[in-house]
């Protein structure tokens, strides 16, 4: 197996300072996440105070540091299955 690689990009998406994410450094999804957020935002960014919010497949926790910065008083659970993605998760959620 080999050993996995990781990157760190700087990610801007609306209504919060820009963001320093790890990802696998072979992976395009953070730019794709970005890409979906900037055109969805409005989505997300009309919710009247969450209370909770549930980011399932949560992948390295991209959407749930956006939310977490937009909605600071809600608790946010990020579900990832995948063990080593998991692992990238917390690490970038402990920011």
């Amino acid at each position: 197996m080999t050993e996995l690689q990781y990157k760190t990009v700087l990610v801007s998406l609306p209504g919060i300072p820009e963001l320093k994410v790890t990802d696998f450094e072979s992976s395009g999804a953070v730019t794709h996440i970005v890409e979906d957020l900037t055109r969805e935002s409005p989505i997300f960014t009309t919710l009247k105070d969450p209370k909770v919010i549930v980011d399932l497949g949560a992948h390295v926790g991209l959407v749930s540091m956006w939310l977490s910065r937009l909605y600071p008083a809600a608790h946010i659970y990020a579900v990832e299955p995948f063990l080593p993605t998991f692992e990238v998760l917390v690490h970038n959620l402990k920011q």
